[in-house]
């Protein structure tokens, strides 16, 4: 991938994410975390849990303000939401 100038390549980008949410699931086991980022970073670390590759990374779509859950559990991950809206925030409250 290609890296822009002083930055990280986008898959150095999803390494240090997957690295952070790793150690988070590690310190709060049976708690809830949430991570606030921009669309970039999160629709790299959402790829990951859905199984896709970075060079497709850009068909996820991520809106401003929009929330993504995805539950990790002893036996894998599960997407729960992507680019989730005020209604969706309403249903799961």
């Amino acid at each position: 991938g290609s890296r822009l100038p002083c930055g990280e390549a986008m898959v150095e980008v999803q390494g240090r994410m997957l690295r952070l949410v790793e150690r988070l699931c590690s310190a709060h086991p049976e708690g809830t975390v949430a991570l606030i980022s921009h669309g970039d970073v999160i629709k790299a670390t959402l790829a990951h849990y859905l199984g896709v590759s970075l060079d497709l990374f850009h068909r996820i779509e991520i809106s401003p303000a929009s929330i993504s859950v995805v539950r990790i559990e002893r036996y894998g991950p599960e997407v729960l939401l992507i680019n989730g809206g005020v209604a969706d925030r309403l249903l799961q409250a």
